[in-house]
């Protein structure tokens, strides 16, 4: 049987399949912050949300969600509207692959020509494999917050990471907001 991986826009019906791959994070380990499983609807509205303004992706190998990765606001104030936040979560059947760099590259490309110029990525401590994902995608590590969050029993840290995406310009050029089109498919090797 010859598998094929597509890697395409979010849509809504990836809600449950995504909230499956997240659920342990949120569970085990310091990986996401979050520590209460959202509602199936609570996270569909979530989700759709992050799509209706920055790059959502997901990596399906026939008709199986192995992983995602997305962009969202890194501030609130308009100043800070050429940065993002970025986000990756692989399915276990994902991992060890390539698929998360992929995946990321897509991403990151994207937000490089919407005119992004600069992508955050906070991973939860100790976390090897995101850092060494996140440091083969072009990111530098910026800072460590120690005793960031507790979750779990214990207090944990967060290492902020950091990669240029587009140079600064001046004036800077607005970045381009909204949904992927939903009908292109990101080539995959």
């Amino acid at each position: 049987m010859q598998h094929l991986l597509i890697v395409r826009a979010f849509n809504t019906e990836d809600s449950e399949s995504i909230l499956d791959i997240y659920k342990p994070f949120i569970l085990e380990g310091p990986v996401t912050f979050e520590t209460e499983v959202p509602s199936l609807p609570e996270f569909e509205q979530r989700l759709s949300g992050i799509a209706a303004s920055f790059p959502f992706l997901v990596a399906e190998e026939n008709g199986q969600i192995l992983g995602y990765a997305y962009a969202g606001k890194y501030r609130e104030r308009a100043a800070y509207r050429w940065h993002v936040e970025t986000s990756i979560y692989l399915h276990e059947s994902g991992r060890g692959k390539g698929l998360g760099t992929q995946l990321y590259t897509i991403l990151l490309n994207e937000l490089e020509q919407r005119k992004f110029t600069r992508a955050y990525a906070i991973v939860g401590l100790p976390n090897p494999e995101s850092e060494k994902l996140h440091i083969r995608c072009g990111f530098e590590p910026l800072v460590t917050h120690h005793n960031a969050g507790w979750k779990q029993g214990a207090w944990l840290d967060v290492l902020w990471l950091t990669k240029e995406l587009h140079p600064c310009e001046n004036p800077p050029a607005e970045p381009v907001m909204g949904a992927l089109d939903p009908t292109i498919k990101f080539s995959v090797h």
